[in-house]
Parts: structure tokens; C-alpha cells; sequence
């Protein structure tokens, strides 16, 4: 899931020409076509529901976000709450801007600098320069000290398989299968 291309439901998407292929190896034919891809929606992760994704894609509208402020300012995070905001940086859907160590890290920034922009929206309050004044990305990053912790990979696999029921990044078992490769002499589609 990415909070800059996911839509509400499951998605086909072209994949770019030098994007990663994902390995497809299954018995049953997918209907997809080649060059293609499945993506998660944004629906799929708990704790998120419909209306705060729908606040996400009418806020992201054609323009992807660009930052976490960026992501802070235009999507009103009072009507997603902390739980929210936190499984979709837990699950990935917010790697596009930033590690989800940092992010977690900065989640209480990120909640009030949305409350502080969105507030001042509503009572029209703008800086000199028409912005409501928040800090920028590096700034926000900054201020918290657990902003450097980095999330290991086996705590996020365990994140994925929560809040979305599957692995999505990856499977705790694929580096076995890696260092199992020059061992494997046949593998179970093989024996007939």
C-alpha cells in the first residue's frame, strides 16, 4: 500500500520499465497482464477506515504528496487519529516519505502540525508568505530524539502480517529460501 498511488480497493497497475518484477510462480494463471501488477488498497489496513481513506485520496486528489509536512498539511490527521496514522506507517503506505522508524517517531509532530495548519485554515490565519508557517520535513525529523530508531526487518513483517493479514514487503522465510538454493535438487511441482 502507498499512500501516493493505492486507491480505496485493489488495483492493476502498469508497473514503470525499470521498475522491479515481481516473481510470479503459481499454478493458477492470474488474469494480469504482463507489465502489471496488484496493488493494496488503502481499505486493507485495520484500524483505517473508509472515511479517513477517503479524506486521504480526496486530499492527494492528482498530486502525490511530497513530504510529511507536505502529507500533514493537506490531509486533516484529526479525523484519522493516532492509531490510524501509526498503521499506515507501520504497514509502509508512508515509505514514500520517510523511514517508518522516523515516521513513527514523529507521529506526535506530524498530528500537531496538522492540527496547528488545519486550525489556522479554518480561522484564516496565514503567515506573509500564504502558508501557515510549519516546519519542514528535516525540521520535524529533527525535533524528536526516536526519529533514528530504525525499524528491523522482522518488526515490520510482523507489522504487515497484523494490520493487513499477509506479508507484503516480504516473508520471513525468503532469505532461507535464498541460502537453500544450491541444496534444493527438485522442488515439489517437479515429482509427479
Amino acid at each position: 500500500p502507498s499512500i501516493n498511488v493505492s486507491s480505496q480497493g485493489f488495483t492493476i497497475e502498469n508497473l514503470a520499465a525499470n521498475a522491479f518484477r515481481p516473481h510470479q510462480q503459481t499454478v493458477y494463471p492470474f488474469p494480469i497482464p504482463e507489465g502489471a501488477a496488484i496493488r493494496m488498497g488503502l481499505d486493507a489496513i485495520k484500524n483505517v477506515g473508509e472515511g479517513p481513506v477517503e479524506l486521504i485520496l480526496q486530499s492527494r486528489g492528482d498530486r502525490a504528496f511530497a513530504s510529511a509536512m507536505d502529507f500533514a498539511e493537506r490531509v486533516d490527521l484529526r479525523q484519522i487519529n493516532r492509531r490510524g496514522l501509526e498503521c499506515l506507517i507501520k504497514v509502509g503506505a508512508l515509505d514514500c516519505l520517510g523511514g517508518r522508524g522516523q515516521l513513527l517517531g514523529a507521529v506526535d509532530k506530524l498530528l500537531s502540525a496538522s492540527s496547528e495548519s488545519h486550525s489556522a485554515k479554518e480561522a484564516g490565519q496565514l503567515t506573509l508568505f500564504g502558508d501557515v508557517g510549519l516546519p519542514m520535513n528535516e525540521e520535524l525529523f529533527a525535533l524528536s530524539p526516536d526519529c533514528d530508531h530504525e525499524v528491523s526487518q522482522r518488526e515490520a513483517l510482523a507489522w504487515e502480517k497484523e494490520l493487513v493479514g499477509v506479508y507484503v514487503s516480504s516473508h520471513p522465510l525468503q532469505q532461507m529460501t535464498v541460502e537453500l538454493t544450491d541444496v534444493i535438487t527438485h522442488h515439489t511441482k517437479d515429482i509427479t
